[in-house]
């Protein structure tokens, strides 16, 4: 195998980013450009300087959609969707799109089906009122938290923090994980089969750290944006979005933020050469 520099996957990912598109368009998929992608879309025609990955989100249906076309991998196909629910090394919340031909490293442990990749997040409808709004984030915090606990790579841990992290992998114990994560989805989707006219708030609820809700009818319309010579879809309405992910999304952080973060436990190969 063939380690690859951070270079080479950031031009990797923006491959799987195109084969995404053109999966999505024959199967008639809908997607957007998320987070940071988008954002690099607006701000910098392509991906932020100092960024390294590439996020999409996807109505819930069509998450759902993705999965059962993907519900088996042979790795006859060098691109394919992945999540836990159709390859057990795959313990993660969300949705992959990735290139087979690479291969991950993490701890020393190779991961032949989690190999270099485009991060995919399922966009859900949330309830309408703010109590049933709160309850939702409730369990789905403790879900994560669970998720989390059990998922964490110890190689980033220190001193106390490993010890703590037994003992809360003994009291998860009882808890199956893809039962947890299966859960997680189910709470997040709970509300997508209630009428169209009734579906005013839309959030991505499987990603960590605090859900940011926006009006759900911006994921109605869509526009192709220009990232790094090719024509991705993203949501119509960017500005609504960017400002409820990033506030004044338009001015770029300080100079001693723009830096790509270093993965020192995660490594990428290159099955064949190159």
């Amino acid at each position: 195998m063939i380690e690859l520099t951070q270079a080479q996957c950031i031009e990797i990912r923006k491959s799987v980013l195109y084969e995404f598109h053109k999966k999505c368009e024959s199967l008639g998929v809908k997607y957007a450009l998320g987070y940071g992608t988008l954002l690099g879309a607006v701000r910098h025609g392509g991906m932020i300087p100092w960024d390294d990955d590439i996020d999409v989100i996807v109505p819930r249906e069509d998450f759902e959609k993705l999965c059962n076309i993907y519900s088996k991998n042979d790795c006859k196909d060098r691109y394919q969707f992945v999540t836990h629910r159709n390859h057990p090394e795959i313990k993660t919340k969300i949705g992959y799109f990735i290139d087979f031909n690479t291969i991950t490293e993490t701890a020393n442990t190779t991961k032949e089906y989690h190999g270099v990749h485009i991060d995919v997040y399922p966009v859900d409808v949330l309830p309408n009122d703010s109590f049933s709004q709160k309850l939702l984030f409730i369990r789905r915090r403790f879900l994560q938290t669970l998720i989390r606990a059990k998922d964490i790579h110890p190689e980033v841990m220190h001193g106390t923090q490993k010890l703590i992290r037994q003992i809360v992998l003994l009291l998860c114990a009882p808890f199956n994980y893809d039962k947890a994560l299966d859960k997680l989805h189910l709470v997040a989707k709970a509300w997508s089969t209630v009428p169209e006219e009734e579906k005013k708030t839309a959030c991505v609820l499987v990603e960590t750290g605090t859900p940011i809700c926006f009006p759900y009818n911006i994921t109605k319309e869509y526009a192709l944006y220009n990232y790094d010579g090719h024509a991705y879809w993203g949501f119509k309405d960017y500005d609504s979005i960017l400002r409820a992910w990033y506030g004044d999304y338009m001015t770029p952080p300080p100079d001693s933020e723009r830096v790509r973060p270093e993965h020192r436990f995660v490594h990428f190969y290159y099955k064949d050469e190159i």
